[in-house]
Protein backbone atom coordinates (compact mmCIF):
# COMPACT_ATOMS: atom_id res chain seq x y z
CA UNK A 1 0.00 0.00 0.00
CA UNK A 2 1.44 3.31 -1.00
CA UNK A 3 1.39 6.13 1.51
CA UNK A 4 0.33 8.38 -1.36
CA UNK A 5 -2.98 6.55 -1.66
CA UNK A 6 -3.62 7.18 2.04
CA UNK A 7 -2.86 10.88 1.67
CA UNK A 8 -5.19 11.16 -1.32
CA UNK A 9 -7.89 9.24 0.56
CA UNK A 10 -7.44 11.60 3.50
CA UNK A 11 -7.95 14.57 1.17
CA UNK A 12 -11.03 12.89 -0.31
CA UNK A 13 -12.45 12.53 3.20
CA UNK A 14 -12.21 16.29 3.56
CA UNK A 15 -14.74 16.69 0.74
CA UNK A 16 -17.35 14.01 1.47
CA UNK A 17 -18.12 11.27 3.96
CA UNK A 18 -17.65 8.82 1.10
CA UNK A 19 -13.95 9.67 1.20
CA UNK A 20 -13.71 8.18 4.69
CA UNK A 21 -14.98 4.92 3.20
CA UNK A 22 -11.65 4.63 1.41
CA UNK A 23 -10.31 3.32 4.71
CA UNK A 24 -11.92 -0.03 3.81
CA UNK A 25 -9.73 -0.80 0.79
CA UNK A 26 -6.68 0.63 2.52
CA UNK A 27 -7.37 -1.60 5.53
CA UNK A 28 -7.67 -4.66 3.31
CA UNK A 29 -4.35 -3.78 1.71
CA UNK A 30 -2.80 -3.60 5.20
CA UNK A 31 -4.27 -7.02 6.06
CA UNK A 32 -2.87 -8.47 2.86
CA UNK A 33 0.60 -7.35 3.92
CA UNK A 34 0.53 -9.83 6.82
CA UNK A 35 2.38 -13.07 6.19
CA UNK A 36 -0.33 -15.45 7.37
CA UNK A 37 1.94 -18.49 7.06
CA UNK A 38 4.13 -17.28 9.91
CA UNK A 39 2.99 -17.00 13.54
CA UNK A 40 1.03 -13.78 13.98
CA UNK A 41 3.54 -12.25 16.39
CA UNK A 42 6.34 -12.66 13.86
CA UNK A 43 4.36 -11.59 10.80
CA UNK A 44 3.33 -8.26 12.35
CA UNK A 45 5.99 -5.60 12.22
CA UNK A 46 6.32 -1.86 12.65
CA UNK A 47 5.73 -1.53 8.90
CA UNK A 48 2.35 -3.19 9.32
CA UNK A 49 1.46 -0.83 12.18
CA UNK A 50 2.34 2.13 9.95
CA UNK A 51 0.14 0.67 7.18
CA UNK A 52 -2.79 0.44 9.58
CA UNK A 53 -2.23 4.03 10.72
CA UNK A 54 -2.14 5.20 7.11
CA UNK A 55 -5.26 3.14 6.36
CA UNK A 56 -7.12 4.97 9.13
CA UNK A 57 -6.07 8.44 7.95
CA UNK A 58 -9.27 9.01 5.90
CA UNK A 59 -11.48 8.26 8.91
CA UNK A 60 -9.39 10.48 11.18
CA UNK A 61 -9.40 13.31 8.63
CA UNK A 62 -13.16 13.09 8.23
CA UNK A 63 -13.66 13.06 12.01
CA UNK A 64 -11.46 16.12 12.52
CA UNK A 65 -13.10 17.95 9.62
CA UNK A 66 -16.60 17.02 10.83
CA UNK A 67 -16.11 18.60 14.26
CA UNK A 68 -14.41 21.70 12.84
CA UNK A 69 -16.43 24.84 12.18
CA UNK A 70 -16.17 24.20 8.42
CA UNK A 71 -17.47 20.66 8.80
CA UNK A 72 -20.31 21.73 11.08
CA UNK A 73 -21.28 24.48 8.64
CA UNK A 74 -21.22 22.02 5.75
CA UNK A 75 -23.40 19.59 7.72
CA UNK A 76 -25.94 22.35 8.38
CA UNK A 77 -25.93 23.29 4.69
CA UNK A 78 -26.37 19.67 3.67
CA UNK A 79 -29.32 19.27 6.02
CA UNK A 80 -30.99 22.58 5.25
CA UNK A 81 -30.43 22.88 1.52
CA UNK A 82 -30.01 19.32 0.26
CA UNK A 83 -31.93 17.39 2.92
CA UNK A 84 -29.00 15.09 3.58
CA UNK A 85 -27.24 13.89 6.72
CA UNK A 86 -24.67 11.38 7.85
CA UNK A 87 -26.23 7.96 8.52
CA UNK A 88 -29.66 9.42 9.24
CA UNK A 89 -31.23 5.99 9.53
CA UNK A 90 -34.73 6.84 10.89
CA UNK A 91 -35.09 9.83 8.56
CA UNK A 92 -33.88 7.73 5.61
CA UNK A 93 -36.40 4.98 6.30
CA UNK A 94 -39.19 7.53 6.58
CA UNK A 95 -38.08 9.29 3.39
CA UNK A 96 -37.97 6.07 1.37
CA UNK A 97 -41.35 4.93 2.67
CA UNK A 98 -42.92 8.34 2.13
CA UNK A 99 -41.64 8.73 -1.41
CA UNK A 100 -42.32 5.17 -2.54
CA UNK A 101 -45.75 4.77 -0.96
CA UNK A 102 -47.11 8.33 -1.07
CA UNK A 103 -45.83 9.96 -4.26
CA UNK A 104 -45.26 7.01 -6.54
CA UNK A 105 -48.79 5.51 -6.46
CA UNK A 106 -50.50 8.82 -7.35
CA UNK A 107 -47.93 10.27 -9.74
CA UNK A 108 -46.72 8.21 -12.73
CA UNK A 109 -43.65 10.43 -13.18
CA UNK A 110 -42.66 9.90 -9.55
CA UNK A 111 -43.24 6.18 -9.96
CA UNK A 112 -40.79 6.05 -12.86
CA UNK A 113 -38.30 8.31 -11.08
CA UNK A 114 -38.23 6.23 -7.90
CA UNK A 115 -38.18 3.07 -9.98
CA UNK A 116 -34.96 4.33 -11.58
CA UNK A 117 -33.57 5.21 -8.15
CA UNK A 118 -34.31 1.75 -6.74
CA UNK A 119 -33.05 0.02 -9.89
CA UNK A 120 -29.77 1.96 -9.76
CA UNK A 121 -29.27 0.97 -6.13
CA UNK A 122 -30.03 -2.69 -6.82
CA UNK A 123 -27.72 -2.72 -9.85
CA UNK A 124 -24.90 -1.11 -7.85
CA UNK A 125 -25.48 -3.56 -4.99
CA UNK A 126 -25.38 -6.51 -7.38
CA UNK A 127 -22.15 -5.20 -8.94
CA UNK A 128 -20.51 -4.65 -5.57
CA UNK A 129 -21.48 -8.12 -4.34
CA UNK A 130 -20.23 -9.63 -7.60
CA UNK A 131 -16.86 -7.99 -6.95
CA UNK A 132 -16.45 -9.37 -3.42
CA UNK A 133 -14.47 -12.39 -4.60
CA UNK A 134 -12.58 -10.68 -7.43
CA UNK A 135 -11.66 -7.41 -5.75
CA UNK A 136 -12.73 -7.15 -2.11
CA UNK A 137 -11.17 -3.70 -1.73
CA UNK A 138 -13.34 -2.14 -4.42
CA UNK A 139 -16.36 -4.18 -3.35
CA UNK A 140 -16.21 -2.98 0.26
CA UNK A 141 -15.71 0.63 -0.81
CA UNK A 142 -18.66 0.29 -3.19
CA UNK A 143 -20.85 -1.20 -0.48
CA UNK A 144 -19.88 1.65 1.84
CA UNK A 145 -20.80 4.22 -0.83
CA UNK A 146 -24.17 2.52 -1.31
CA UNK A 147 -24.82 2.39 2.44
CA UNK A 148 -23.77 6.01 3.07
CA UNK A 149 -25.87 7.21 0.14
CA UNK A 150 -29.04 5.26 0.87
CA UNK A 151 -28.92 6.25 4.55
CA UNK A 152 -28.27 9.95 3.92
CA UNK A 153 -31.90 10.94 4.64
CA UNK A 154 -33.22 12.03 1.25
CA UNK A 155 -34.46 9.30 -1.06
CA UNK A 156 -33.56 11.30 -4.15
CA UNK A 157 -30.54 11.56 -6.44
CA UNK A 158 -29.27 8.09 -5.62
CA UNK A 159 -28.39 7.32 -9.23
CA UNK A 160 -25.55 9.86 -9.21
CA UNK A 161 -23.90 8.05 -6.29
CA UNK A 162 -24.53 4.65 -7.82
CA UNK A 163 -22.76 5.71 -11.03
CA UNK A 164 -19.55 5.84 -8.99
CA UNK A 165 -20.06 2.22 -7.99
CA UNK A 166 -20.79 1.12 -11.54
CA UNK A 167 -17.67 2.90 -12.82
CA UNK A 168 -15.60 0.99 -10.27
CA UNK A 169 -17.16 -2.29 -11.37
CA UNK A 170 -16.36 -1.48 -15.01
CA UNK A 171 -12.70 -0.84 -14.13
CA UNK A 172 -12.21 -4.44 -13.06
Amino acid sequence: MAWGASILAMLAALTRAHGAALAAPLGIAALRAIDWKRPLGRSLSWKWVIRVIFALLPVAAYGVWRVSSLGQGWAELQTFYFGRGFLSIPASIWSWQHNLFTYAPINPQAEVYFGIEVASILLALFGALWLLHRSPEIALFSLAVILLSVLSDSAQSMARYMVTVSKLVNCI
